[in-house]
């Protein structure tokens, strides 16, 4: 896969939505295509995480092992998985697998952490977007702590 061709697939992920032509070509340039066949672990729970991965073609399974829940499927091309690799460093919480064969493009920590330290109004509208999501799911949780609460 070329610069252009990983350049062109970060584009389209909304993970990366709002970075300029210049930002994708650099975040690419650290970028690496990945080719897993059926079964094979992209990443395991409980393991340090280097980065996210960003679905080109194909099928995963989230596996969540802490609970009975059952796996739950990506399918829909640019989807990331793991984007919260490229900030945290934190024991990832699911297991992730290939479903059929994929191809995926592996996005480093180091890679967007670099971009971040040159665009520093990246990191800013990163701050926000992620104090928003925080938001609306400790307002999802609400209606539990006060069913908690009595």
């Amino acid at each position: 896969m070329s610069l252009d061709t990983i350049t062109d697939a970060l584009g389209k992920a909304q993970a990366f939505a709002g970075l300029d032509s210049e930002q994708l070509r650099l975040l690419a340039f650290s970028s690496e295509r990945k080719t897993y066949t059926d079964g094979a672990v992209l990443y395991e729970s409980g393991t340090e995480p280097e980065g996210a991965f960003v679905l080109v073609s194909g099928k995963l399974s989230v596996i969540d092992e802490r609970g009975d829940a059952k796996p739950t499927s990506v399918e829909e091309p640019y989807s990331t998985v793991g984007e919260m690799a490229l900030i945290l460093t934190r024991p990832r919480p699911t297991t992730v697998k290939a479903d059929g064969s994929c191809d995926v493009i592996f996005v480093p920590r180091q890679g967007y952490r670099k971009l971040l330290d040159a665009y520093p109004e990246l990191a800013r509208a990163m701050a926000n977007k992620l104090q928003s999501s925080l938001g609306q799911f400790l307002n999802a949780l609400e209606p539990t702590r006060k069913k908690i609460q009595e």
